[in-house]
């Protein structure tokens, strides 16, 4: 949804043919539009199998092959190559290829930094084994525009490719749909803390329940999957646990019964990050208290007064900050500063900063 975003608004500049794997087909998607060549999830496990042994730089290496393969023909010098990645390689890995072939001008997009690369001296512990530094580096360094979705990534790549700074740009994405709200006046007695997604180690789910099991004053909601199970190993009446749901029904329970969003990452690697639930949480309208690496979504809570966003491994902190929000004038103070900034952080809202961006390089270079 986010990719179709970007790409509705590209489509103010120009003609926007969008190149993705198709995996529902074994057969070639060649439209106008849209350009898909299969991939079979099937084969997921063994590709990412050989990504890890260093026998694929990408578990989409041949999708980027078929893609290339084609599109060496039908890219020229004079197009703009938008390559968006979520953590894989492939997308920017097909786009510097290309832009070796044809001399179009490349632009990498960063909604999450590449998996298995360090920063801040961290890899994601899921890529442990596997470190991808220099095999990045061969693809970024030809991107002639690269994007972030924080400041603090775009920092990063300002310190790693100081001949590209003044074309290395930030852009925070926001929310995509403004839902309607209703207007709060009090915070719940107990107040309702809510967590949502996946609740793994990357995402510090267990710090929620550590720090506030067992009190009187405060519900914590956990919405994640194998909730039965979750439940079993959190046993405490003020615990809840339940299933994910549809996203409309998620909205309505938030709407009705959340008084606070909670937000978790853990490691310094994941400063780089801004985790989408905190865009949701502002959509909502709710006050938040986080448990975050420095970075970029730590400051945005905090020194906009969203709510209190703590270190990551802090738990006596986040049981101060959600007991100081039950505070009734206090949560009204974070409730004010969320409702008053909400719709600025609406990417309808935000779309013009993104677009004037890609003017200015588009410019440049016409």
């Amino acid at each position: 949804m986010l990719r179709k975003a970007y790409a509705d608004q590209l489509q103010k500049f120009a003609e926007v043919v969008v190149v993705t794997p198709a995996y529902d087909s074994k057969i070639p998607i060649l439209e106008k539009k849209q350009i898909c060549f299969p991939y079979a999830g099937k084969n997921t496990t063994r590709d990412i199998f050989l990504q890890y042994a260093r026998l694929k730089e990408d578990y989409l290496d041949k999708w980027v092959k078929q893609s290339f393969l084609y599109l060496k023909d039908e890219v020229t010098s004079e197009d703009f190559i938008y390559s968006v990645t979520g953590g894989e390689l492939a997308c920017i890995k097909l786009g510097a290829i290309l832009k070796k072939s044809t001399g179009a001008r490349l632009v990498i997009h960063f909604c999450d930094p590449v998996d298995g690369m360090r920063l801040f001296g961290e890899k994601v512990y899921s890529y442990h084994g596997l470190n991808r530094d220099k095999l990045v580096n061969k693809y970024v360094a030809l991107g002639d525009l690269l994007l972030t979705s924080s400041e603090t990534y775009q920092n990063f790549l300002r310190e790693q490719y100081p001949e590209k700074k003044e074309w290395i740009y930030n852009h925070y994405m926001g929310y995509l749909n403004m839902v309607p709200i209703k207007e709060k006046k009090s915070v719940k007695k107990p107040m309702n803390v809510v967590f949502s997604g996946t609740a793994g180690a990357i995402q510090n789910a267990e710090v929620l329940y550590r720090a506030l099991k067992g009190r009187t004053d405060i519900n914590v909601t956990y919405i994640c999957r194998n909730a039965a199970d979750k439940k079993k190993i959190m046993p405490e009446k003020n615990i809840i646990c339940k299933e994910l749901m549809p996203h409309g029904q998620f909205l309505n329970y938030m709407k009705e019964e959340a008084d606070v969003g909670f937000v978790g990452l853990k490691g310094k690697y994941l400063g780089a990050c801004v985790p989408s639930r905190l865009y949701e949480f502002l959509n909502l309208g709710l006050p938040i208290i986080a448990s975050l690496p420095d970075g970029s979504a730590k400051e945005i809570i905090n020194k906009n007064k969203y709510g209190i966003a703590c270190a990551d491994d802090d738990v006596e902190e986040l049981r101060k900050a959600a007991v100081c929000l039950t505070d009734e004038s206090i949560y009204k103070k974070y409730l004010a500063a969320v409702r008053e900034d909400r719709e600025q952080w609406w990417f309808q809202n935000k779309a013009k900063e993104f677009l004037d961006i890609v003017e200015i390089f588009y410019r440049n270079y016409n």
